[in-house]
């Protein structure tokens, strides 16, 4: 059990730079909050409980990076987070906030109270939060494909510019 922790700044060459939680794990965590980790899977948070159950209750996971999911890996077993914010989270590859691993766990993520970014803005203090989904634009590889998605990229970028404008 975790509770009123504060973990920053962790570095992990594979999973989870602030956590990593086990294969039978069953980890409650209250009030916590990981910042800045850094890792290839799970920059703030990495889950590998196959049979275990996670429990993260008003956390935060703030401005990790990793290649895939930039604060959290949901990779096995069953994830609750209840209130909470997961923010300003980057991934080189995918999942710049949140990846859930392809596969049957997925439908074990439960999510309450957690707002997702969507052509929209939320504000935080003095600053208004705006983005989209993001799109890694390689020049070389670029194809009609990436082109139409990237452009609609820019138009869900606009529509949460301007929604945080008025």
């Amino acid at each position: 059990t975790l509770e009123n922790c504060y973990f920053e700044s962790g570095r992990a060459a594979n999973t989870g730079g602030n956590l990593r939680t086990g294969a039978a794990t069953k980890l409650i965590a209250n009030d916590t909050l990981l910042v800045k980790g850094n890792s290839t899977k799970g920059g703030n948070l990495y889950t590998a409980a196959t049979n275990g159950e996670n429990i993260f209750e008003n956390c935060q996971f703030l401005a990790g990076n990793a290649d895939n999911g930039g604060n959290a890996y949901l990779n096995h077993g069953k994830n609750t987070f209840t209130g909470g914010k997961v923010a300003f989270g980057t991934a080189s590859a995918a999942g710049g906030n949140i990846y859930a691993h392809a596969g049957n766990y997925n439908a074990e993520n439960q999510f309450t109270n957690l707002n997702i970014l969507h052509n929209n803005h939320y504000e935080y203090e003095d600053y208004a939060i705006c983005g989209t989904r993001g799109w890694f634009f390689e020049e070389e590889r670029s194809g009609q494909h990436d082109e139409k998605v990237f452009k609609r990229e820019l138009i869900r970028l606009e529509t949460s510019l301007k929604a945080a404008g008025d």
